[in-house]
């Protein structure tokens, strides 16, 4: 269920008082759905911590990011998976999802061995296609959070005092 209007002010107000800039709420939104899509089943919250970590961004929105796109990292795994055939100019794996779970759970090693290159062109279609979308999505929910703070302003954060 998604918040309502004025719960979602009070979400974007908080995180903003809490020394959050709408530059790097767009920039952990954008990584974690970078993230959140690492064509590796598994290795997501690995992925998205090295982000946060990399960039310093919130590790909380990050991985809250990470589970909302979770369900598209299914989506894409084969779209990646034809994009790096292609680079490198392979012929097409002819599996499905659920082949692929059975094939792992019956012998991960074999599994590992079998599908490495694979793994390899997962990767190469995710790091060819993530680049662009995470600068469009940095660069549009950039503009709707500055946007936003214009419309919403918070109020400057209170100085502690010196000492006399």
């Amino acid at each position: 269920m998604l918040p309502s209007p004025k719960r979602f002010v009070q979400l974007i107000k908080s995180m903003l008082l809490h020394g959050l800039t709408p530059a790097g709420i767009s920039l952990t939104i954008a990584l974690g759905l970078a993230g959140s899509v690492f064509p590796i089943l598994g290795t997501n919250t690995l992925v998205c911590l090295f982000f946060a970590a990399v960039f310093r961004l919130n590790h909380a929105i990050m991985q809250s990011v990470n589970w909302l796109g979770a369900p598209l990292q299914l989506l894409l795994i084969f779209p990646f998976l034809r994009l790096g055939e292609r680079i490198f100019g392979a012929a097409p794996v002819p599996l499905s999802l659920t082949q692929l779970m059975s094939a792992f759970r019956e012998a991960p090693l074999d599994f590992l061995a079998r599908f490495s290159m694979s793994f390899v062109h997962c990767i190469t279609g995710w790091l060819l296609v993530m680049p662009a979308i995470v600068l469009a999505t940095h660069l549009v929910l950039l503009v709707l959070f500055r946007r936003f703070v214009r419309r919403h302003p918070v109020p400057p954060a209170p100085q502690p005092a010196l000492p006399s």
